[in-house]
This record gives C-alpha cells, structure tokens and sequence, in this order.
C-alpha cells in the first residue's frame, strides 16, 4: 500500500482519505464498533516500530522496480486516489488477502498518517 502511494506521488491528505476509504465500510457495516477500533489502535501501538520499519525497508529488487513503474503523469487527486485503490485491490487479490486484513492495513496506514507518523 505504501509503496503504491509513494509511486503515485499521494500527498499526506490523500493517503489518509485513501486508507479512511479503505476501511470505512467495515465500520459502515458494523463490522467493526468501538471496541473493535480500540484493539486495533492496542495493537497498532503494541507494532508501531515494527509496522514503520517494515514500511522503510525496501521490497526485493523485482518488486521495487515494478512499484518504480507506477506514475501519476497528470491524474486529478481522484483519478490518482482511484488509481491506488485499483492496484492495492487488484494486489491483494492476487496475493490471497482477503477484505478484512486489507481493511486492517488501511486503517494501521490511515492512523500512521493522521499521527503525522511518516513511514
């Protein structure tokens, strides 16, 4: 996810309304309620360094070059924000990550940028 907002050249608001979006409708469905939020913040707080300096750390080579691929080249904030939720969809499925752990990751990114938490 991080790396597809770094090749889109996401700016820090757009980041946080892309991972709001991406997990508002587990809240919106009540899947997630309050007490669901705080054992996500517990346990975001409990991996906070680990969660950034996975984020710092580079992906293989391969990997990187493709993410490196990705370009903004003119797109609107909504047609780059589209842009990143297509590709971050589009990867976790081909990954077998399935909505709810893409939610958690949203919102672990979403709370990192609201924080001011750069990673």
């Amino acid at each position: 996810m991080r790396r597809v907002a770094v090749g889109l050249e996401l700016t820090r608001e757009e980041r946080i309304r892309l991972h709001r979006e991406g997990y508002a409708w587990a809240v919106e469905l009540g899947r997630w309620g309050d007490v669901a939020i705080a054992a996500l913040d517990a346990r975001l707080a409990s991996q906070r360094d680990g969660v950034a300096a996975l984020l710092a750390s580079p992906c293989d080579r391969d990997s990187e070059a493709r993410w490196k691929r990705l370009s903004r080249a003119g797109r609107s904030s909504e047609a780059a924000i589209a842009m990143a939720k297509d590709t971050i969809r589009l990867h976790a499925n081909r990954l077998g990550v399935f909505a709810e752990a893409e939610a958690i990751l949203h919102y672990f990114l979403f709370r990192l940028d609201i924080d001011g938490r750069e990673a």
